[in-house]
């Protein structure tokens, strides 16, 4: 009986041995192809250009010179650097991390008090920079954020993440395609994590895992320690311990900071909380939030702001270098184009040699230009300034002069008469003064954000919708049941369709009997104000974060163009066949038959 049971143990043992040998090999086999599966080597098409540190680093792109080039340098832990409004002169660690490019990324090599490369990306490619060479790598697809971890980590043609291992950086390896667009990449215990439409992706060493999110408009992440934050348009999502929770609901969040005792979040228009209080707010959109011990720094489209001891102001002994958001293109005489930039000042730009001249340095926030009789009309954030051909100031419109308001987003002549969209409503010039009606006269909102004049009536874009004018009787107006987002940032029309622009609600077009929106790809579409032309058959969008959405009216299709210094479009104006395209980031000219040649055909 003994021996019988000693053959059955000996045998178990054996078969045990042999199980655990294939398991095991099973196991290294399936790593093995998850590890070839996950990462794999990839051709990714990069030209690499070493240019002098003061030239254009774009071809047929123009910066005017507020470039963000032109103050850029090293200097120990000291950097200049403009995009948006960053700080001349501050430390490099602070600096960087205020610096957030919506569609793009930045970063630094070397110690924080000896800075040897700083890289500043944009959506085709990145530049590398020291204090006198341009190294500007371009990539044959789009590259929308990138890190830098033991290597650099990019996300590239939208739903790829490369990593490489050089520098330069010219060989690179790719994880496995996903499905979905990929929005944000970090590192969390080790690990790669990228934030996709639906779903947290951890690329371990050897293997993927996927944490679904239920939530399709997620588009950052932020790591602290073992916690990581995702936020959307509407809330922010905590995954912590392998468990995903939603944190708050919080709308438009676009920064966020975790000491372990307490969050801080910054919103889009102004508002930081500290946990559930409000802790302070400022007037000005944020573009990032900077948190140091007990310090908060905001970078904001008007400057930087400082929070500490529970006082807010903005930072004094700093030279603030406002980017070129670009607001308009005018065409004026001799082959010249007028470009105004909301920072203020108005330039020239000379259509065959694309050289850019200072015209008007004086006026600031400058929304809209027209050019008429010999005669420059230009609305701003302070009134309508009258020029001459020559840029001599003539007289300033004003509130005075019965302008509503003094912040005037946008000007029409109209039937020879002059309308000014404003923050109280509009306003017509008879005369050396201004008649105005709003909404106590039936206007669907007071905040004119546009005009445009289609088939005999005049109609009007509005923080709350849309209204039809016969001169200053309003017949009829749409809101929000009508138009889903009645944020209303343009109007124009194309045949007898008008169009209308919205900031999160993509293009609505109207038939004269509804308004139907358009089936771009995604549903928060931001159109910037005024940033509207057409040609031919065709309606262009400039938009916040998509580049130019190209709408067929005849095909009923659109597109987005991209290749562009960066994807958020703020004017747009066709003139001989060249398309002149306003961003935050300086200008670029394209031949629209080209673009339009190129597009898909459904």
């Amino acid at each position: 009986m003994k021996k019988y049971i000693f053959i059955l143990i000996s045998f178990l043992i054996l078969a045990g041995i042999i199980f655990y040998t294939e398991t095991r090999d099973e196991i290294r086999g399936a790593i093995k192809e998850a590890k070839t599966e996950v990462e794999k080597r990839v051709s990714v098409d990069v030209k690499v250009e070493s240019i002098p540190f003061e030239k254009h680093i774009v071809s047929n792109h123009y910066t005017n010179t507020k470039s963000h080039l032109d103050y850029l340098s090293v200097d120990s832990d000291k950097i200049w650097i403009t995009k948006g409004g960053i700080i001349k002169g501050d430390t490099v660690n602070r600096v960087l991390n205020a610096t957030d490019f919506k569609t793009t990324t930045k970063g630094y090599s070397g110690s924080k008090d000896n800075i040897d490369k700083i890289f500043i990306g944009y959506p085709f490619g990145f530049i590398m920079v020291n204090s006198s060479i341009i190294q500007y790598y371009k990539f044959g697809k789009e590259i929308s954020k990138c890190i830098q971890e033991d290597k650099l980590y990019c996300i590239y043609d939208g739903n790829k993440v490369i990593v490489s291992d050089q520098s330069p950086y010219t060989k690179f390896y790719e994880f496995k395609e996903e499905s979905q667009k990929i929005k944000d990449i970090g590192f969390y215990q080790n690990e790669l994590i990228a934030l996709s439409e639906g779903s947290l992706i951890f690329y371990g060493v050897d293997k993927k895992r996927v944490v679904k999110l239920n939530e399709e408009f997620a588009d950052r992440v932020y790591i602290f320690g073992n916690t990581i934050y995702i936020t959307s348009d509407t809330h922010i999502y905590k995954y912590e311990n392998k468990i995903l929770t939603t944190f708050k609901e919080f709308p438009a969040a676009i920064s966020l900071y975790d000491n372990g005792k307490s969050t801080t979040i910054a919103s889009l228009h102004g508002t930081v909380w500290k946990d559930d209080q409000i802790l302070f707010k400022v007037d000005a959109l944020v573009n990032n939030m900077v948190v140091e011990n007990d310090s908060i720094y905001l970078l904001t489209n008007k400057g930087v702001y400082y929070y500490q001891n529970g006082e807010v102001s903005e930072l004094e002994n700093h030279n603030i270098i406002q980017g070129d958001m670009i607001t308009v293109f005018t065409p004026f005489h001799n082959n010249l184009i007028l470009v105004g930039y909301f920072e203020g000042g108005i330039d020239t730009l000379d259509i065959n040699s694309g050289k850019v001249e200072p015209f008007i340095k004086t006026v600031g926030g400058v929304n809209d230009i027209i050019y008429k009789d010999d005669k420059l009309y230009v609305a701003t954030t302070n009134g309508i300034y009258l020029y001459s051909s020559n840029g001599i100031q003539e007289r300033v419109y004003n509130q005075k002069d019965g302008l509503l308001g003094n912040s005037v987003s946008k000007i029409e002549f109209i039937e020879n008469t002059l309308f000014a969209g404003t923050e109280g409503g509009i306003s017509a010039l008879q005369g050396d003064s201004f008649t105005s009606i709003y909404a106590l006269h039936g206007l669907i909102n007071n905040r004119v954000y546009t005009i445009s004049y289609f088939n005999g009536y005049i109609y009007v874009g509005t923080l709350g919708g849309v209204s039809e004018l016969r001169y200053l009787t309003v017949k009829q107006s749409w809101s929000h049941k009508d138009i889903s987002t009645p944020w209303i940032t343009s109007i124009s029309h194309v045949g007898n369709l008008l169009f209308v622009g919205t900031y999160g609600g993509g293009v609505f077009k109207y038939d004269g009997k509804e308004f139907k929106k358009l089936s771009e790809k995604g549903k928060k579409i931001y159109i910037n104000p005024n940033s509207f032309e057409n040609y031919k058959e065709y309606a262009l969008f400039g938009t916040l974060a998509k580049g130019i959405y190209i709408y067929n009216t005849k095909k009923d299709s659109g597109f987005y163009y991209e290749e562009l210094p960066t994807l958020n479009v703020t004017s747009l104006k066709v003139i001989n066949k060249n398309l002149y395209i306003g961003t935050d980031f300086g200008f670029a000219t394209i031949d629209i038959e080209k673009v339009l040649a190129g597009l898909p055909e459904n």
